[in-house]
């Protein structure tokens, strides 16, 4: 079955014979005999809609709650090496992103998209380090300390991206479809793990 998937509005629709099954994270569902994504709020008003297929309503709500663990500890990671929230809050997001690390599908959703491109030069990873050892928060301590030690590899990888010329692209639009589709397939981290094996660097395990 084709599935829309809307992590950040809590929501996965499932089409079905004779319309489609709206299944939320709070454990609700409706039934609707159609959907205008054009109109609908729940996915006009986001921009991380995406088409999955699944085997059963089951296996869709699984989906969704793996997505909503991914987008919350990508936005935890994001708040906690940000140097303008008080110390106060970025711990509270390091101690928070703990627990969302043991699972590995989180670990790699991670993985690929902290190698899209490299922290601003204004990130505070040093910072967001010392509050996870301060919190004895492990799992969190060593995913930014190799986060950290692959930065200069993942700017390797984007300056290449960068290098290629706009006309092997139709448009920019498309060349940014195509930058996105490799975000979603692992390329970048692919990439990246290549690099680090090159410089003799180990790449963060998967």
């Amino acid at each position: 079955m084709i599935a829309l998937l809307v992590p950040r509005s809590h929501c996965i629709a499932v089409k079905e014979a004779q319309g489609w099954t709206m299944l939320r994270a709070d454990g609700s569902q409706e039934f609707r005999s159609d959907i205008d994504l054009e109109c609908d709020h729940t996915f006009r008003d986001n921009g991380d809609t995406h088409v999955v297929k699944v085997g059963s309503l089951s296996e869709a709500r699984e989906v969704l709650t793996t997505a909503m663990a991914e987008m919350d500890a990508l936005d935890l990671l994001l708040l906690s090496i940000d140097p303008t929230l008080s110390e106060e809050t970025r711990c509270c997001c390091v101690e928070e992103l703990e627990p969302l690390l043991v699972e590995q599908r989180v670990v790699d959703s991670l993985n690929s998209l902290m190698s899209a491109k490299p922290l601003p030069a204004t990130s505070d990873i040093e910072g967001a380090i010392r509050l996870s050892l301060k919190a004895q928060r492990s799992l969190t301590a060593m995913y930014l300390q190799r986060l950290k030690l692959r930065q200069p590899p993942i700017a390797r990888v984007q300056q290449g991206w960068d290098e290629l010329a706009d006309d092997l692209f139709e448009s920019s639009a498309e060349r940014s479809r195509f930058e996105g589709a490799c975000l979603q397939a692992g390329i970048f981290k692919d990439f990246t793990d290549a690099v680090c094996h090159t410089w003799g660097e180990e790449p963060i395990p998967t």
